[in-house]
């Protein structure tokens, strides 16, 4: 018969076997990792938003220039 593997993680340069903590370490450690997740998530959508941002005043400013030339 398999034995299921363990998870070992590291807190304050110790470790420890994930399925042998109590069930609120276990819990705080799923959290802070789903926080990991989803900050790195936003991380990449800030990125995406500062592109747009970056394409779109490049674009408003050759509309404006298109604009002035047809004013002049």
């Amino acid at each position: 018969m398999e034995e299921k593997q363990k998870t070992v993680i590291t807190i304050d340069d110790k470790e420890y076997i994930f399925e042998e903590l109590c069930v609120p370490v276990q819990h705080c450690i799923r959290q802070i990792e789903e926080a990991r997740v989803l900050a790195d998530k936003a991380a990449l959508e800030a990125q995406r938003y500062t592109m747009m941002i970056v394409g779109y005043t490049s674009t408003l400013r050759e509309e404006m220039e298109k604009a002035k030339d047809t004013t002049e």
